[in-house]
Formats: structure tokens, sequence, C-alpha cells
């Protein structure tokens, strides 16, 4: 691979790809998690009609504030997670594409994905807290 300039390789078996190794993926096995550009994900909030448009690194009182829910109590300022970490929290796994998370007067969808990490959600209010909302 560095002889020949290479950074990624096929690597497959009977003459089939079965998966990718980039010399970063080499590099974390020998040193560990290298921090770069990629494994950051956002933290922006945009309003969609009746929902948000929120990136996976917005901490959870940042949505609470946005969405209009008061969670003041349950989340000290030392365990705010990420709209991310959140719905691996209700889920029990990260979340996959297709999947509605639903919980703390939230419904999540999410949309985009960077290196299984949640990049980006589509962020309304549950149920009857949202039919309230809106007829106010």
């Amino acid at each position: 691979m560095i002889r020949k300039k290479n950074h990624i390789v096929l690597v497959g078996d009977a003459n089939q790809i079965s998966g990718i190794v980039t010399l970063e993926d080499i590099l974390e096995e020998l040193v560990g998690d290298i921090e770069d550009e990629y494994d950051s994900v956002p933290n922006y909030i945009y309003s969609y009609g009746t929902a948000w448009i929120m990136g996976g690194g917005v901490l959870m009182d940042k949505v609470a504030s946005a969405v209009g829910l008061n969670w003041s109590e349950k989340y000290n300022q030392s365990t705010v997670p990420t709209l991310g970490e959140w719905c691996t929290e209700i889920l029990g796994h990260p979340p996959k594409g297709g999947e509605i998370i639903e919980g703390d007067n939230l419904r999540v969808m999410p949309r985009k994905f960077r290196r299984k990490k949640l990049a980006e959600a589509v962020v309304s209010i549950a149920g009857d807290a949202h039919r309230r909302r809106t007829q106010v």
C-alpha cells in the first residue's frame, strides 16, 4: 500500500469483494482511534415545516429548547447526550436507516449517517404533544 501510494485495498476471497480496508483502518488497529474531520457529527438545527432537521451532534438540551420542551431537570450539564447518543440509548443499539425513534415526547427519523453514526435526522414532537402544540 505504501510503496504504490494506494490508500484503499479491496479485500476479497475467491475473486469476490468482501470488504474495503483503508490505510486509516490499519493505523487505527495499531495505535487506536484517529480523530479526523469525518469522525465528528454535525450540530446544526434548521426549521422544517412543523419539524426540524438536526445534526446528530446537537446536544439534547439544545434539541429540547428548539422544539419547546422543558428538560431542565432531565439532564444536568455534565450528562447531556447528543441526539445520536440519545437515539442509541432509546433503541439499545445505534440507529439504522428506516428506524423511527420515539421517547421523551420526541419522534426522530434518521436521514443520514457518517461512519455508522447519526449525522442528520428529522425531529418532531411525538403523538399528542405534537397535536396540542399545532392547535395552539
